[in-house]
């Protein structure tokens, strides 16, 4: 079983784990938007959607999204706010790799981080290229990654959280080189002192090896930026945001 479906890591504490991170999905998702130029009505698919922070800000643009996860946690948070919000997204477990659709989207996104977290490679071209078979011809898709070179050149093998609540979390990296990929354990210490551990492994790329998976994937790549907020891109970029289209 790979370490992203145990349950554990993507269960009650991953809000501790990344503390902040919900309070992003507003500014993000309105970012997304931008960036590949949607338009109310238009059919949404949110790969790797969590628990819906992007999902239902772009819903409530006025498109009509579908978020895909394989968490049931996170799933029954986002049908739940749908439900509390009075926002019409629609959700759907499944997994990346084997999408249940067929040119039914006008675009795509796959927002936060969720890129990088297969075994191999192979499985990582399989969610671009399920995603492509997902997208209407013409459609586009804003793939957004972290930077492998911007993470090394500030890399943080250990730090903690203090949360208001008391709770601490401590995040433990370490880059494996010949694998390329970023292995972590975060302890998180209750009030009461109990310790939860989980961990996690992400594959890191460059900006030239998402392009060149885009492309085995069947996408034309349009654009490439350093943030989502459209800056440019250099080699410290912090994310590899990348807006490619299914050909015609």
């Amino acid at each position: 079983m790979d370490w992203f479906e145990s349950g554990g890591f993507y269960g009650p504490d991953y809000m501790a784990i990344f503390p902040g991170e919900a309070d992003s999905g507003g500014a993000e998702a309105d970012r997304a938007v931008r960036l590949l130029g949607l338009t109310a009505g238009q059919r949404v698919l949110d790969v790797a959607c969590g628990y819906g922070r992007h999902a239902l800000h772009l819903a409530r643009q006025g498109l009509r999204v579908v978020g895909l996860d394989l968490s049931a946690y996170f799933l029954g948070l986002a049908v739940q706010r749908t439900r509390d919000e009075l926002v019409p997204a629609t959700f759907v477990r499944g997994d990346m790799r084997v999408l249940p659709f067929l040119q039914a989207f006008d675009a795509a996104v796959c927002l936060g981080g969720s890129f990088g977290q297969f075994a191999s490679e192979d499985e990582d071209l399989a969610l671009l290229r399920e995603t492509a078979r997902s997208l209407k011809p013409g459609g586009k898709f804003l793939l957004d990654v972290a930077n492998r070179d911007g993470i090394l050149s500030r890399f943080i093998g250990k730090d903690w959280d203090l949360l208001e609540d008391g709770t601490a979390v401590l995040h433990e990296r370490r880059w494996d080189a010949l694998l390329g990929r970023v292995e972590g354990r975060d302890v998180v210490i209750g009030i009461d002192g109990k310790k939860r551990e989980y961990e996690h492994s992400m594959r890191l790329y460059g900006a030239p090896e998402i392009g060149s998976l885009l492309g085995r994937a069947g996408f034309d790549v349009l654009a490439l930026y350093g943030t989502l907020a459209g800056s440019a891109f250099g080699w410290d970029s912090p994310r590899v945001n990348v807006v490619a289209r299914r050909p015609n």
